[in-house]
């Protein structure tokens, strides 16, 4: 009677094994699925400048049961902090004309969308020191129940800067520019102006390091302001471009 018992549970242990092997996907992968190496990508690599199409357009973060895209493919997790360059730029703002040369929107701005462009010499009120703008945006109607809107101010000078922030004299300046942290345009009471000030809040990254912005007398000229809306630090489009002149060029 105990060989039976025996037996019987030797029987019960194979047709487990059985149904565990049947049960157990190939390759850890869900639904039977392997998993795909090729997905995974080379850990702490970046989006190169011109690679867009290595970023999911206009996807943000949904949190389904997707194979992640690779760290070459996405920024960090979470809302966008400091944009960065994927492609060249354009953007040109004159200051003769005092418009933007051929800018590129890439995308319609929301309705009722203001900005605001401020020099110490346009400072009516004479609150900023001279070398400082003050560059705000806002809703001028409140919207109800609205999502989250990113907004990021990029500033750049007529000549393209060098690895530690010094003008160059490349004039068909290409680059994104200097950067504000991206705001959230519905946070706290919309219709209320969001600021950054130049020089003081910008930075752009260069050669891996994060360069302070330069004063604003290094490069006397036309300088651009352009607001893009941004769903991650790498994902972002053009909503409003503008400038400002900060003196006679050099040369």
């Amino acid at each position: 009677r105990v060989a039976g018992w025996v037996a019987a549970g030797a029987a019960l242990a194979v047709l487990g094994g059985v149904a565990l092997w049947q049960l157990t996907p190939i390759g850890g992968g869900r639904d039977g699925k392997a998993a795909d190496p090729s997905a995974q990508g080379p850990a702490g690599q970046s989006p190169s400048p011109g690679a867009s199409g290595q970023v999911p357009g206009g996807q943000a973060p949904s949190g389904q049961g997707s194979a992640a895209p690779s760290a070459a493919a996405q920024s960090p997790a979470g809302p966008p902090v400091f944009i960065k360059q994927t492609a060249p730029n354009p953007d040109d703002y004159n200051p003769i004309l005092k418009q933007c040369h051929n800018p590129v929107v890439e995308e319609p701005a929301l309705a009722n969308f203001q900005t605001s462009v401020t020099t110490a010499e346009s400072d009516y009120l004479k609150e900023l020191q001279p070398g400082r703008v003050r560059i705000g945006f806002r809703l001028k109607y409140e919207v109800a129940d609205a999502p989250p809107y990113y907004v990021a101010v990029a500033v750049k000078p007529q000549h393209e800067v060098d690895a530690g922030g010094r003008s160059t004299e490349a004039t068909d300046n290409r680059q994104l520019g200097f950067v504000a942290r991206a705001r959230d345009l519905y946070e706290g009471d919309e219709t209320q102006w969001k600021y950054a000030l130049y020089p003081d809040d910008f930075s752009m990254e260069l050669d891996g390091k994060r360069v302070p912005a330069p004063p604003l007398a290094q490069d006397p000229g036309g300088w651009t302001v352009v607001f893009r809306h941004a769903v991650s630090d790498t994902q972002h489009k053009s909503v409003v471009c503008d400038g400002f002149d900060s003196g006679p060029q050099k040369g």
